[in-house]
């Protein structure tokens, strides 16, 4: 009867050990883990519009770490690019994109703003559910929170 308690502990511990490892592996990936990101804030940006017709629509963007491409979506037009990362240091190239007007120019405004800024990012931090895209000065360009 020892035995089984000793044993049925034993494996506990082991499985919580593994569990641990896992969930220290995956947060240590974020943000380049195919997690989607909705933009809460630009910066130098006056006004910024969360979300489009009725909430449909809004700025994301994620990282897949396989193929290491970044895409996304503006209010209007979807995007597609290539990223390099080395820790928190990254590189986004080839930023291709969707060439929609949307009828309010405050939007389509928005959008070329955010397709501005996120060829300048360098790199990136986080802090809790939030992801701070970065310049070359580590000036915040891009503020975004976790969504999935």
């Amino acid at each position: 009867m020892k035995k089984i308690i000793v044993m049925i502990l034993g494996m506990g511990l082991l499985g919580a050990g593994i569990n641990s490892a896992f969930a220290q592996d995956s947060k240590s990936k974020a943000p380049f883990d195919e997690s989607i990101w909705r933009v809460e804030h630009l910066s130098h940006q006056k006004t910024f519009i969360k979300s489009y017709q009725n909430d449909q629509k809004f700025t994301y963007l994620s990282f897949n770490p396989y193929t290491h491409r970044i895409n996304g979506s503006g209010l209007c037009n979807k995007f597609l690019g290539f990223f390099q990362n080395n820790g928190n240091q990254i590189t986004i190239s080839k930023i291709e994109r969707q060439q929609n007007t949307c009828l309010d120019p405050q939007v389509n405004a928005q959008d070329e703003f955010f397709f501005d800024k996120l060829k300048l990012v360098k790199s990136v931090s986080i802090g809790g559910k939030y992801l701070k895209l970065l310049d070359e000065n580590n000036k915040i360009l891009i503020t975004a929170k976790y969504f999935k």
